[in-house]
Order: C-alpha cells, then structure tokens, then sequence
C-alpha cells in the first residue's frame, strides 16, 4: 500500500512487523538479522513486558530472574505480578536459613523448614531422603531404591543429559493419531522447522513421541518435560487430557493451563510440566511416590494434544525431556546412589546379590531377594532361582561331548554324511570355546544331532 512516504507492506509473515516487515513484532526477537523471529515467552507475572533483547532476555521485576523472568533470585520467593518477596530469613540478621530448605519466612528467630528438610538451618535431607533442591516443594527427594533400601545420596557419577525434538531436519521420528487411536497427518514445515497436524472434526488429535523419548525414563523423575505449542485458532479451552503419560498399566494426565483459560491464539508459548505426583504438579489422577516411579521406569507412551475443535491446527516444537546418564559433564545431582542391605546389589539396589534370588519373577527389580535353596548350596539364577548359569553351561558342554560321541559313532556306521556331522561339530567345537555366548547354537546343534545319535544307537543295539 503506498503512503506518504513510499509503499508499506501488509500481512507481514513470521512475526515480523515496520514498514517493510524489517523488524519482530512485540514479544519476538532474533538473534540475527534474516533469522526468523522466536517467541520471547516472557513471564506473564515475572516480566515487565512482553518484550526482550536481542538475545532473548525479558526484563524482569525486582527480585525476578532467569531469561524469560519465571523465578526468583536467591534469597527471594514467591513470584507474584510485584515480583518477588525477599526472605526474611535476609531481613532478620538471626535468621540464617538455607534458601533451598526453607517453606517460608522465619518464625520467632527460627527457620521453618520444608516437609523433608531438618537442622536448625534447614540445610540437610532427612535420613530417607536426598538432594536438598530449591525448586522441590518437599525440600528432597525420597530414596527410591525400588523400595529395597531406605538409606541413599547424590550419585557423583551421572550428569545432566536432555532428550530432544527440535525438527530441524524432518519430524523425528514423531506421528499423530486421532483419539480413537487411528493414524493422522503430521506435517513438517522446513520454512519454520516445526511440526503441525490439522483437524477437520471436533475430535482432537495427539502428537505421539517416539522411543527415544520413552522406555525407562527413571532418572527423570523430579525432572521437566517441555514443548513450545501453538494453535491456529482463538476461543478454544484446554482440556484436562493434554499431555498424557502411559506406563506399567498406569495413566496420568495434566492441562496446559488452569480451567478457565483460553489458549492464546497464534502465539507459541512454552508449557513446562514437573514429573512427579506433587499436587503442586497438576498430573490426574494423582498417583503415589512409587506408582510414578514405575509408571516413567516403563514408559510407553507420551502424547501431546495437537488440535482443540473443528478446523484447527496445532503446532510443536522444542520439546525437551531432562534425563541424565553415566558419563562426566554437568553433575546431575537428583540421580541417587543406594546404600543396598544384604541380598542387593547395583546403583538403585535393582538387582540381586550372589547367592539371593527374586521371590517373584515378574517384579523385575521391585521384587525382593531371598536367600537361593538349592541342594548342597551354591548361586542360583538371580531371577528364575533355578541353577546358576555357569552351572548350565557345565550341563551343556557335558551333554555336547555326548553328542560329539554319539555323531562320531553315527558316521563310522555310515549312518550320517562326513558334512552333515563334520558342520555340526563346528558348531560345538564354536561353543566349547565360547560358552557363554553360544549357547542357543549348541543347543540347535544338539537338535539336529539327536536323530542322528539315535541312528547310531539302534545300530549298536542291532551288532550286540
């Protein structure tokens, strides 16, 4: 359109705004010029605007921190529109509370320590717990152990590790389905490397996450799983069926926002969710300590809602799951260490000691260890009770000399091929040198032999 000073071009694309759509629009930015503009996603209470730097930093009110301005500064709490309140244990000079232990202000001179946080300082776990962490409501973490011990700290060996989907090539490995479990479209945008599906019918449609997101996610309990998601419509409600975890029979669902919000439309904003049964967590139904342990230790399913009504079309990006694993880098410190009892032994007290077997079977590692029973004493298979697998493999190379004879006697007689024997003794001859690890060809082998070791047999029978 032209105007007094030249032409200005309208429906600027990719959140950009000005004259010539030169610049991001309020509550974007970039970090370069010709990049595309990203969401600031400033803090709605924490921020004084909707608007950032060119780095991506909100500007924060007083006592408020962190890039988008959603906490607060050591030595402050309780975000509000204000900001947040200083402490008072940092008011009251014969205060001096840790910041991480404490549920609120100093009472009468003393600190107020969270429900799992003791010491006259609220600096330290109670004995069942661990990893004392601003952030937790409780204070620290309950040894999870599988229920095995009650004694554990901070594992020194794992560090932090996130697991995600930025798109940047191609969907990565996610689908969408419709709520009755059929396949759906997905859609992925190489101008904005994200992914999208649409919906033409009120039913909505889920983004389903693929394995790596999945399977034993255990070292992410307490962690955060977070996505930036928008969609394409205004007026629509979030449901309580938003994001859905499934895993060892269980189910637990959470909202993207309070009831009686309305999504915003067309702006990306990022939704982070707690995985833990804290009520403060928002997950339905609320399951126990232990149910959420094992639901994320076989985790098999995480699906994000896609689509709110008729014609809409949902979009996501950036989802991230903070995990950790067993090399050096950043410390993970939520990642425990058990001290196991007798019969127990590995990180998390999972497995069982020599000696000890599983009581029951398909436990898996929440069943408990029992001392083994077999006659004249020895180790017994950890999770059947049954002989140990050295004493098995005993049992085998035994049955396969057998064998070996038996086929030998077979080919003198003329009742085997020189090849047909001569290839199953490789295999056997394989197997005495690995054992362990030849198993099931020895005993394919073994199969194979028998018709001709009995033919060997019933000649001997006939010469006698």
């Amino acid at each position: 359109r032209q105007t007094g000073s030249g032409f200005r071009c309208l429906n600027c694309n990719d959140n950009t705004a000005g004259v010539h759509c030169e610049r991001c629009r309020e509550g974007f930015y970039r970090l370069r010029d010709r990049d595309r503009c990203l969401p600031c996603n400033c803090h709605s209470k924490g921020s004084l605007s909707a608007g950032c730097d060119n780095s991506g930093q909100c500007r924060c009110k007083p006592g408020v921190t962190g890039q988008r301005c959603d906490r607060c500064q050591p030595g402050f709490h309780m975000l509000s529109d204000a900001g947040c309140t200083r402490d008072q244990g940092q008011l009251d000079s014969k205060c001096d509370c840790d910041p991480a232990g404490i549920s609120g202000p100093c009472d009468s001179g003393r600190c107020v320590c969270k429900p799992a946080v003791t010491g006259e300082r609220c600096d330290r776990c109670r004995p069942r717990d661990y990893h004392l962490d601003r952030a937790n409501p409780e204070g620290c973490t309950q040894c999870f152990c599988y229920g095995h011990s009650a004694s554990c700290h901070a594992s020194a060996d794992f560090s932090v590790h996130k697991i995600t989907s930025t798109f940047s090539q191609d969907v990565d490995g996610w689908k969408a389905v419709q709520r009755n479990g059929a396949p759906a479209k997905l859609h992925w945008s190489q101008r904005h490397r994200d992914v999208f599906s649409s919906a033409r019918r009120s039913d909505p449609v889920y983004f389903v996450a693929p394995a790596k997101f999945l399977g034993n996610q255990q070292v992410s309990y307490g962690q955060s799983l977070s996505f930036d998601y928008r969609v394409d419509r205004g007026g629509r409600q979030p449901s309580a069926y938003d994001v859905i975890l499934e895993g060892a029979g269980l189910i637990t669902s959470s909202s993207l926002m309070a009831p009686g919000k309305t999504l915003p439309c067309g702006i990306t904003k990022t939704y982070t969710f707690r995985l833990n049964e804290h009520p403060s967590s928002h997950w339905s139904p609320q399951l126990s300590y232990f149910e959420y342990r094992r639901l994320l230790r076989n985790l098999t399913a995480l699906l994000i809602r896609a689509t709110y009504g008729e014609y809409s079309t949902g979009y996501i990006d950036n989802v991230t799951l903070v995990s950790a694993r067993p090399v050096s880098g950043a410390p993970a410190p939520w990642v425990e260490r058990c001290v196991c009892p007798a019969g127990y032994k590995g990180q998390f007290c999972q497995e069982c000691a020599s000696g000890y077997k599983r009581d029951s079977a398909r436990l898996g590692p929440f069943g408990a260890c029992v001392p083994c029973n077999c006659q004249g004493g020895g180790a017994c298979d950890p999770d059947t009770g049954g002989k140990s697998g050295r004493e098995k493999s005993d049992q085998l190379l035994s049955r396969a000399n057998l064998a070996k004879n038996r086929a030998q006697e077979a080919l003198s007689m003329g009742n085997a091929t020189f090849y047909e024997v001569e290839n199953i003794l490789k295999n056997l001859r394989e197997f005495d040198l690995q054992v362990e690890d030849r198993k099931a060809e020895a005993e394919e082998a073994m199969k194979r032999l028998s018709s001709i070791s009995q033919k060997g047999a019933d000649a001997s029978d006939k010469t006698q």
